[in-house]
């Protein structure tokens, strides 16, 4: 009865270093698997940021909520109740905080943008005009020199 106790401690040791290779091996794959989902995860986050429309998609997805019963506003002559009305508006947002932060941003980058392509495409016109007020400047002096002084 002592050699079946034996054995069955070294069965079980046998079974805890399978158990373990098992484990070790799960370990691995699972890591695996977390990184080729962050690697698709980076590569689909970098496609929607290429893309402003997929991004926009992306972005409304999450949202869908349903809609909310439309609510009838009066006019009155109170224009702080009607103030009031419109904060409780805004505080009922479709978009989270972050939402809201990452389209403020979207909006800033894309007037950023904007904002440096006309300054390129005005750069030859300023250069035109600078050059246009210097043959003036020139022409001007030479106008000078060759009209005749006004008498008097």
């Amino acid at each position: 009865m002592g050699h079946e106790g034996e054995r069955t401690r070294a069965d079980n040791q046998r079974c805890d270093v399978v158990m373990d290779m098992d484990r070790l091996e799960l370990i691995a794959r699972l890591q695996e698997q977390i990184a080729e989902s962050r690697q698709e995860l980076v590569r689909k986050t970098t496609e929607r940021e290429a893309n402003p429309i997929a991004m926009h998609d992306y972005l409304r997805a999450e949202i869908q909520q349903t809609p909310k019963e439309e609510v009838l506003l009066y006019k009155t002559t109170d224009n702080n109740a009607l103030a009031a009305t419109a904060v409780v508006e805004l505080e009922s947002s479709p978009f989270t905080a972050e939402q809201i932060d990452i389209i403020a941003q979207a909006f800033a980058f894309d007037q950023e943008r904007e904002q440096a392509e006309r300054e390129r495409s005005f750069a030859p016109l300023r250069e035109k005009i600078a050059n246009l007020e210097g043959k003036v400047e020139i022409l001007l002096g030479l106008l000078q020199n060759r009209l005749p002084e006004p008498r008097h």
